[in-house]
């Protein structure tokens, strides 16, 4: 790929935007499975608004779920009081 801005992002078979680039203007690889889309400048690149995937979206609510989890699972052990002191101090 030929890049004359250098600012630009990627879109795979499913015309889904999926990652963003800012690379030396000149050539480069063809991006394996994706096509790309050249933008006039980083303004322009900084407005692109990504797609999110499917695997994307399960996975940012699987560790929202963790994290939602191990929170209540930190405050319950410091209220009955079995959470180690050391642990106790860097959760306050």
């Amino acid at each position: 790929m030929f890049l004359n801005t250098g600012f630009g992002y990627y879109v795979d078979s499913k015309d889904r935007k999926v990652s963003k680039f800012e690379l030396p203007k000149g050539e480069h690889p063809d991006p394996t499975g994706h096509t790309f889309v050249e933008v006039n400048s980083k303004e322009d690149l900084d407005k692109i608004i990504l797609d999110r995937s499917q695997a994307q979206i399960e996975a940012d609510t699987l560790e929202l779920q963790r994290t939602y989890h191990k929170n209540a699972a930190l405050t319950k052990l410091k209220a009955i009081g079995l959470l180690p002191e050391e642990i106790n101090a860097l959760i306050g």
